[in-house]
């Protein structure tokens, strides 16, 4: 078809053509209607590729229907001049806009969206963010669970690892040095609470920096001792009930530091951390407190440790000192000395721990008698613990793993009520075994018995043993 587009318009009213080009008529459409944005005359042919060309522009321009009028010559009404052809190339602007520029805004867009698509991949694969954690719940059998000596049965959190979930990321700023972060909170799985009232992430909540030569990170963090007894040298992994973790939970005053600075560094097999804390416990205000921070007092509430450890094929050792220090800046100061051995399916592990509390933290932790913080419980005292632990790992089957551990404390100077202090023991013996249902998820039971004597005795609720029977389910994600 040889006939001319005579317009396009854009709007629903048409344009008055100059006289030149229309001097007896004039198309009339319904008035009060947005001006159209251009009027031009260019050959069919064209005009049809432009318009394809550029549709998204006549949609994203119109407020109704593009409206494109055509006329052929044979059909020609009275009184209408045939414009000149024109070729494309004669039509100087678009929309307001240039052609030759119109064209190089397309070229350039197509570039940098091809440029765009080629380099975000890549940069997204730079960057990572994992959501990650344990469902960990259990049915528990305990005896003599209060002063009246009842038994209690009850569902509670898991006896391997307690029930976490959290997000950890990085990204890669090159030549091997990383951005992370991790944020983790406990949670209750039997009742959905939080397992930390005042914290939303209680176990995790730090940002640092990763590189060849070691990471360092900024926040509230596990303390060393923390890492070596989870990771590697406690049997149980520090993770089971209350009243089988009793020891590493009270003479690594606590296993968490906020508002804490770390250092983690691994060489040829030999592992260095180090951590200084401006205030352990942020939830622990005034003087017997661990906030720290205080005006005009830079070393009250802090903390500081080291551990050392090294793996050489299947042996493991480790050492290290932490030092804890309340408001009143009260001391406790502990020593830890570790070893594992793996040989064929079995593993062996023998840990000590040695703590010195002046601060009264160990007496509070541990007692479940009522003792009154400074009527019962006297900063200064000079608490002295010494716990050995010792346990065996047997991978029995693929599925079936059999774990047995052991803890003892002996302590002297120990809270006993009154302001007095007294001597005594306290050990536990655990079972636990576990049987895989896939690589993420088990089934398990577990059965542990606790004996105190002396000063210990205000570490159990009534008589002077208790025995645990549990069954329970943990997948991790």
């Amino acid at each position: 078809m040889r006939g001319l587009i005579r317009y396009i318009s854009l709007g629903h009213r048409a344009p008055r053509l100059s006289r030149m080009q229309h001097p007896h008529h004039t198309i009339q459409h319904p008035a009060d209607k947005p001006k159209p944005v251009f009027a031009k005359s260019i050959p069919v042919r064209s005009a049809g590729a432009i318009a394809k060309k550029h549709n998204t522009l006549l949609r994203q321009r119109a407020n109704g229907a593009a409206q494109v009028v055509v006329y052929h010559r044979r059909a020609r009404r009275p009184g209408y001049l045939r414009a000149p052809r024109l070729n494309e190339e004669s039509i100087t602007t678009y929309a307001g806009i240039p052609v030759r520029q119109m064209r190089l805004l397309k070229t350039a867009a197509l570039v940098g969206g091809a440029a765009l698509a080629a380099t975000s991949e890549p940069a997204l694969a730079q960057s990572s963010i994992t959501l990650y954690g344990v469902a960990d719940v259990s049915v528990r059998y305990l005896t003599n669970s209060d002063a009246k000596n009842d038994s209690r049965l009850y569902m509670t959190n898991g006896a391997i690892t307690n029930s976490r979930w959290g997000l950890r990321g990085s990204e890669d700023l090159g030549s091997g040095l990383k951005a992370i972060f991790d944020v983790e909170s406990g949670i209750n799985l039997q009742d959905g609470s939080a397992s930390d009232s005042q914290r939303i992430f209680n176990r995790n909540a730090y940002v640092g920096l990763s590189s060849p030569y070691g990471t360092v990170t900024f926040g509230r963090q596990k303390t060393p001792l923390f890492d070596l007894l989870g990771d590697t040298y406690d049997p149980l992994t520090v993770g089971n009930y209350a009243e089988n973790s009793w020891l590493p939970g009270a003479l690594g005053a606590g296993l968490y530091a906020d508002n804490a600075v770390k250092y983690t560094g691994t060489y040829k097999g030999l592992t260095l951390a180090a951590m200084y804390s401006f205030g352990t416990n942020s939830e622990s205000t005034g003087e017997d407190g661990f906030s720290g921070q205080i005006p005009g007092h830079l070393g009250a509430g802090n903390m500081y440790g080291f551990t050392l450890s090294y793996a050489a094929g299947p042996l493991s050792v480790a050492a290290g000192v932490q030092q804890n220090s309340d408001n009143s800046n009260h001391k406790q100061t502990i020593f830890n000395a570790n070893a594992v051995y793996a040989f064929s399916s079995t593993k062996v592990y023998v840990g000590y721990l040695h703590s010195k509390d002046d601060t009264g933290f160990v007496d509070s932790a541990l007692a479940q008698q009522t003792l009154v913080p400074g009527v019962d419980i006297v900063k200064g005292s000079g608490r002295v613990d010494n716990g050995p632990f010792a346990g065996v790992t047997w991978q029995a089957t693929p599925a079936l793993t059999l774990t047995g551990a052991a803890y003892y404390d002996h302590m002297s100077n120990a809270a006993i009520g009154n302001g007095e202090v007294g001597s005594g023991y306290r050990y536990t013996f655990v079972a636990l075994a576990e049987y895989a249902l896939s690589k993420r998820t088990e089934v398990y039971g577990t059965v542990d018995f606790d004996k105190v004597s002396g000063a210990a005795a205000v570490e159990l609720p009534g008589r002077s043993n208790q025995t645990g029977v549990a069954l329970g389910l943990r997948t991790i994600f």
